[in-house]
């Protein structure tokens, strides 16, 4: 079975609670999507040096081939725990367990479904579990037992000696000859899937401007699913103290990794690399984040531009990051030199009637992606002014854009820079000439130059 498109990603260790934010598409939204199917399994692992002590998730739509859209599989179990999230239509799981768009579904491991039959659906799944296969040993293993028999309608046929046909379930099959023992299913939370249906609950406020319903928590790690659903231009879902935890637990081990200190369970990174923790970088939008990036002895990254508090709109940039660089500061360890990383949007012309042309262009397809997905982050009637101040863009000729980022005090503050021309988007050939621009025109006004590496290499 192929897919026009999948995406895949990871989680590392699921001993801490999971967040899974499921969109409220507008409905023209869906409709432009089309459907397709997602096979039982994930159609590809991403390859790791040690996958079988990793986990993961995957999101797979696009259209199927063969079957006449229909994939089906036997009654089964898996050794994993799963959650699917039903982007449309109506799958069936057995024993009438049928989900319908919307919903949620929680597999435990060890409890069985099926028959399944699902046709021209589209589906989230994110399952973990302690032993994975790589793709890679995965298709090795299928090939190898294609020699002593075939797989078929879920099921891997061999024939023994005496002429009897013995069947097994194919996906174990393949997991059991690549490990070389039997597998041993863990005994189920439940005895089977859990449906959630979203409409049973009401939203609550789950920060401002943001609604949410948890549909369920599962496990003795508290994994939880959420529907969120952003009310207001602008909103933030602020994720809950026990996310800023997990967070911080995990920084230290990346630590200890890279400076060879011993990890959970004993294993130690080789070869280790003690020169990386002292190259981290922490990007946050909150005084709190930035209080953290200094206590840890990080670097701090500061976004081109970023949601204004609620009630305060019109509130400059400067004025909402200079306190994070204060808090920075403060917490800053002594031994460690302040790395401070401001991101601006720069565009640069050689005429400022020419940028504020392309300008007018890219903004507009940004509100037509924004409207796709049901963000209206543009008043009606804003003006292409209006949209560059709201973005925090510093745009025009060179003299223009000099006198904009002269005017912003954290750029002074900042020992790095990086500029981008996104959201203005411009044609390839003004991309480059505004880097130019920045490089030989901008940069020199300002005093910016070149250090370390970056001055040796052009000096």
């Amino acid at each position: 079975m192929r897919f026009a498109q999948w995406i895949d990603g990871r989680i590392r260790d699921l001993r801490e609670p999971l967040l899974a934010v499921i969109p409220e598409w507008p409905r023209q939204a869906r409709e432009k999507r089309g459907r397709g199917i997602v096979a039982h399994a994930p159609d590809r692992l991403l390859a790791f040096e040690n996958e079988r002590l990793k986990q993961q998730l995957v999101l797979i739509v696009g259209p199927a081939e063969g079957g006449h859209g229909t994939f089906s599989a036997p009654r089964h179990k898996h050794n994993f725990d799963q959650i699917r999230y039903v982007v449309s239509g109506s799958p069936d799981f057995g024993h009438y367990q049928v989900a319908s768009q919307g919903q949620s579904a929680f597999f435990p491991a060890g409890a069985a479904y099926g028959p399944e039959t699902i046709e021209e659906s589209e589906m989230l799944l994110i399952q973990w579990g302690q032993h994975w296969m790589t793709r890679a040993q995965h298709d090795e293993t299928y090939s190898r037992m294609l020699q002593a028999g075939e797989f078929k309608d879920g099921y891997y046929v061999t024939v023994d000696a005496a002429g009897n046909e013995q069947r097994a379930d194919a996906r174990n099959a393949v997991w059991e000859t690549f490990n070389a023992r039997k597998l041993v299913y863990p005994t189920p939370r439940y005895p089977q899937p859990v449906i959630m249906e979203p409409e049973g609950f009401e939203w609550r406020p789950a920060g401002p401007g943001v609604s949410g319903k948890v549909l369920g928590r599962f496990t003795e790690d508290d994994v939880y699913v959420g529907n969120y659903r952003w009310d207001e231009a602008g909103a933030v879902l602020t994720l809950g103290a026990e996310r800023t935890a997990l967070l911080v637990r995990h920084h230290r081990v990346l630590v200890d990794a890279w400076s060879g200190r011993a990890l959970p369970g004993g294993d130690r990174l080789y070869p280790p690399n003690p020169g990386l923790a002292d190259r981290i970088w922490q990007a946050t939008f909150n005084i709190e984040g930035a209080r953290r990036a200094g206590a840890a002895g990080d670097g701090l990254m500061l976004s081109r531009t970023q949601p204004r508090p609620a009630g305060k709109p019109r509130l400059s940039l400067p004025d909402i990051q200079n306190p994070m660089i204060d808090a920075y500061l403060a917490s800053l360890t002594p031994e460690r030199a302040p790395r401070i990383l401001a991101s601006r949007t720069v565009f640069v012309a050689d005429d400022r009637a020419e940028a504020l042309r392309l300008a007018e262009i890219g903004l507009a397809r940004q509100r037509v992606r924004y409207a796709a997905i049901g963000r209206p982050v543009f008043v009606d009637g804003m003006s292409v002014h209006d949209q560059i101040a709201a973005m925090d863009i510093h745009i025009g000729d060179p003299d223009d854009v000099i006198g904009s980022l002269r005017a912003d005090t954290v750029l002074a503050r900042a020992t790095d820079l990086s500029v981008q021309s996104h959201s203005i988007d411009p044609p390839h050939p003004f991309i480059l000439r505004s880097i130019e621009l920045v490089a030989e025109v901008v940069a020199p006004a300002l005093g910016w130059m070149r250090t370390g590496a970056a001055a040796a290499r052009h000096g």
